[in-house]
């Protein structure tokens, strides 16, 4: 396996670029049963997606509508609104966080 990592970095400029990355980005629609089920079949259809590349952290936005995205990272899950986007302490951050509501009956 080592064997192809090292032959996709070094297609791609090797380690010394690929360290340099901070994050990827990209425009996709996710979509299946899994989120249908939870009663959320949009959830994840056309979002912009973040992603970090030296940790585990990855966001979605728009995250179940708009003017809201979310932050998932190794030890946490939260939404954020618009209104969170300005820059406040990071303690001010958990003020922010709401709770995904189950739309299953």
């Amino acid at each position: 396996m080592s064997e192809l990592r090292d032959l996709v970095i070094d297609a791609h400029g090797g380690i010394a670029r690929w360290n340099k990355v901070k994050t990827v980005d990209g425009d996709m629609s996710i979509t299946g049963g899994l989120w249908a089920r939870k009663g959320w079949p949009d959830a994840l259809k056309e979002v912009h997606v973040t992603a970090a590349a030296g940790k585990q952290w990855i966001s979605y936005r728009p995250f179940i509508g708009e003017g809201m995205r979310s932050s998932v990272g190794r030890l946490e899950f939260r939404i954020f609104q618009r209104l969170c986007d300005v820059e406040l302490p990071q303690f001010a951050f958990h003020l922010c966080v709401t709770r995904i509501p189950d739309r299953r009956n």
